[in-house]
């Protein structure tokens, strides 16, 4: 017979009290189903928004490697 560890967490029941982080682990399905198999309550994922963040973050740093307009005067 399995513990029952169920727990609350931020309002959210969650079947055990094991918490898996975003990693390289967490990135496919297949992975999710058994951490979820192996006893994990919980996943946190990537931002589904990562992609839009990179490129403002790589469309920043170009702008700010510029050189500017200079006038030797």
């Amino acid at each position: 017979m399995t513990p029952d560890i169920e727990t609350t967490y931020m309002g959210l029941k969650l079947p055990s009290p094991l918490i898996a982080a975003s990693s390289g682990i967490t990135d496919n399905v297949e992975n999710l189903d058994q951490l979820q198999q192996l006893g994990a309550g919980a996943v946190v994922l990537k931002s589904l928004f990562e992609e839009e963040i990179l490129a403002e973050m790589a469309r920043n740093q170009t702008r700010m490697q510029r050189t500017g307009y200079t006038f030797p005067e």
